[in-house]
């Protein structure tokens, strides 16, 4: 169908703007509600209220994605018209106790996380309540070709009225030296995005009654976006994970947590372009359509595989969280659409949002939701680590007898955060000495240590230097002396060797760990890793006096005097940049 634009009159524009209006008559109403909200926002900007009218920000805007598929399950005859009214008023109650269970105070990511939840599972439902019949792809395609094309124009025109009117207020400003409309231009965004885009947006929505209206959306541009722009890219994308996929094999290495997004935004963007190119498959001058749509669902099963390793070998290391709890929920999802759609000969487009939505409303009501999920196993690893460390004594937690490791300190840090975002932290007041509320930083204070802010990016570095020492070394009593200096590469992982008479000193880079070895193979090991434990526990900060280490087995008492011993530790570990050693060697 070839687009065509004529001048409209004002009295047509008003007549169509009666009509849309009288359409979707509610959600009309719920959109000048939230105009007034967010201009009264952004004019008066009262401390006190601004929270009370974020909260009904927030509820419009879920309520408007509702009331709008509402009216869509209305026209396609799924219910009556007494049904709808019922419905309707279940919804904008449901709006009103959502707006009150909001608190009237800055919201912590709790209930941000559970606003996009629920205003995601609205969109979906848009695009559940089309269909004429069981299996008519045809008509929901071109239903939503039809959408996709207004909320294009819808965008430009928006643009051009925010851009054209901003620039003429501004000039008359300018020109003629007022401060008229100073600032303004965020009201002209406000009415537009509140008011003009939506009405001129359901303007475009076809009368579902009208096959022929419906039929008749069939643009070629889109065609021309998924053939030559969306396929390829999908096809480069494939050739991509599947390489990676290889290396992984060849190396036989676990795959890092990012590649869990790469797949799914593969998925994602494979799945559009299907939909996209879905009723041009059977174009004699379109092979490649056919053959892309035919076996795209194939070429996605062994990246299943890859996918699921990645998102356990995180759950495994690091527990759930909200995010992963999606993550793994999209991989399950993504799972079931791909069997579905290769067993099922008559591929069924309305299974693709359906399900997602089901996921999407599964995941925020009952025991398996993402918040419940997530905080049960949050807090089972923390009571987990408290224990295996004994830090906690009949259910109150206790002061660490011995330095605890990084990564210890960084996970109950991070598990600490991650509860209080979401409003869990305070559950756990009672294994507090006081009882009371707790912030992240109470909590790792009461067990002794000092919280970490970013347990992803946060490194503790260190460097032990014996500034002070003296040139004569104490070698009463010790037979041997080596000396060993290094410059540790992380990427260069290899073993070192030096000789003292008849011991053989190594030192393997991987481990961090000294192997002394005499001529009889009595082998004797020493860990950096141990000497910085060591370390930590007798000075707080790197001091001129703590830069030795005895060492003592059945065959050889070691003295290690360290000139320099520097590194870091993050949540994978003890790392070292620079050992420079002096080693006093007595056998036993």
């Amino acid at each position: 169908m070839r687009m065509k634009f004529k001048m409209l009159s004002v009295k047509e524009l008003s007549n169509r703007t009666r009509e849309t209006v009288s359409r979707f008559a509610l959600l009309s109403f719920f959109l000048c509600v939230g105009a007034i909200n967010h201009l009264y926002m952004d004019i008066y900007d009262a401390e006190t209220l601004k929270h009370g009218s974020r909260n009904i920000f927030m509820s419009v805007v879920v309520l408007v994605p509702v009331l709008y598929s509402i009216r869509l399950l209305y026209e396609s005859r799924w219910i009556g018209k007494r049904a709808e009214s019922i419905i309707n008023s279940v919804f904008v109650i449901a709006a009103a106790l959502y707006f009150y269970y909001l608190p009237n105070q800055p919201l912590i990511p709790f209930y941000w996380s559970q606003f996009a939840v629920l205003f995601i599972s609205s969109i979906l439902l848009c695009f559940v309540c089309v269909k004429q019949g069981a299996g008519d792809d045809d008509f929901y395609w071109h239903f939503h070709a039809a959408l996709f094309v207004r909320l294009v124009i819808t965008g430009l025109y928006t643009l051009i009225i925010i851009g054209g009117a901003s620039a003429a207020l501004g000039a008359i400003d300018t020109l003629f030296k007022t401060n008229l409309f100073q600032h303004n231009e965020i009201r002209i965004l406000i009415v537009t995005l509140w008011i003009f885009g939506p009405l001129f947006f359901l303007s475009g929505v076809p009368t579902l009654s009208d096959s022929e209206e419906v039929a008749g959306h069939n643009p070629r541009w889109l065609k021309n976006i998924g053939i030559y722009v969306m396929v390829p890219f999908t096809t480069v994308y494939l050739g991509i994970l599947y390489a990676y996929g290889g290396k992984i094999l060849l190396q036989w290495q676990l795959p890092e947590g990012t590649v869990s997004y790469l797949v799914l935004s593969f998925a994602a963007f494979g799945i559009v372009s299907l939909l996209i190119i879905f009723p041009f498959q059977k174009d004699e001058n379109s092979k490649w359509c056919y053959w892309f749509s035919r076996y795209f669902y194939f070429f996605q099963i062994p990246l299943l595989f890859l996918l699921f390793d990645a998102i356990f070998t995180r759950v495994f290391a690091y527990g759930i969280t909200f995010r992963r709890y999606y993550v793994l929920a999209l991989a399950i999802w993504l799972l079931f659409i791909t069997v579905f759609m290769v067993i099922r000969k008559n591929r069924n487009l309305i299974m693709i949002p359906f399900s997602l939505f089901i996921i999407a409303i599964l995941s925020i009501l009952g025991p398996w939701s993402s918040f419940n999920v997530s905080y049960t196993n949050q807090k089972g690893r923390l009571l987990k680590l408290l224990g295996t460390n004994n830090l906690i004594q009949n259910n109150k937690i206790v002061l660490a007898k011995k330095p605890l490791p990084f990564k210890v300190k960084a996970d109950i840090s991070s598990i600490a955060t991650y509860l209080d975002d979401y409003g869990k932290l305070q559950a756990l007041a009672s294994l507090t000495t006081s009882g009371e509320a707790v912030t992240p930083e109470s909590f790792t204070e009461e067990i002794g240590f000092k919280y970490i802010k970013s347990y992803n990016s946060e490194q503790s570095s260190f460097f032990y230097h014996c500034g002070n020492k003296s040139l004569a070394l104490p070698t009463r009593g010790y037979q041997l002396f080596a000396r060993f200096r290094e410059n540790i590469d992380p990427k260069n992982i290899k073993t070192s060797r030096i000789e003292a008479d008849d011991v053989a000193i190594e030192f393997f880079s991987e481990t961090a760990t000294f192997q002394f070895t005499d001529g009889k193979s009595h082998k004797s090991q020493i860990r950096l890793e141990q000497i910085t434990d060591c370390f930590k526990a007798t000075r707080t900060e790197n001091n001129a006096d703590c830069c030795d280490y005895l060492y003592k087995d059945n065959f050889f008492e070691i003295k290690c005097l360290f000139d320099n011993l520097s590194g870091w530790e993050d949540h994978n570990g003890t790392h070292f940049y620079t050992v420079d050693v002096d080693f006093l060697i007595r056998r036993r």
